[in-house]
Parts: C-alpha cells; sequence; structure tokens
C-alpha cells in the first residue's frame, strides 16, 4: 500500500493543466531569484514608505497650486 500511494502522491505532485500544481513548501520562503514572486533584500527592507507618501502629497499639492495659478 505505501508504494501506490507514493506513486499516486508523485503523479499528484508532477501533473499539469487544468489540476493544482504542487509546490514545495520548504522553498516558499526561500523562493527561486528566476520566479515571479522573488524580491532581493535591498528591495524587501530598505523602504520609507512615509517618505515617498509625503512626496505623493506634495506632487499632488504643487500640481493643484500650478492649476490654480493657469486659471488667474
Amino acid at each position: 500500500m505505501g508504494d501506490r500511494e507514493h506513486i499516486e502522491h508523485a503523479r499528484l505532485r508532477d501533473r499539469i493543466g487544468q489540476y493544482h500544481k504542487y509546490v514545495v513548501n520548504a522553498l516558499v520562503n526561500a523562493p527561486d531569484p528566476h520566479s515571479s514572486h522573488f524580491l532581493p533584500e535591498n528591495d524587501r527592507f530598505n523602504r520609507d514608505f512615509a517618505a515617498i507618501e509625503k512626496e505623493n502629497r506634495e506632487k499632488a499639492n504643487r500640481l493643484k497650486q500650478e492649476k490654480i495659478d493657469s486659471k488667474r
């Protein structure tokens, strides 16, 4: 029985098409660098979201002021 189950699991793991493709759980935290869900460490941790948000607000405010100035 163990051999049959092993063969069935291997077939489930290897089949493609409209079925779920088996993903090894050990590789979820260490994706392949060529995969679509890979992100380098410097992009993951060196983010300053507050500065980016401030820049976006300043840009929107500047565009608003330019629009007001052009109407004058």
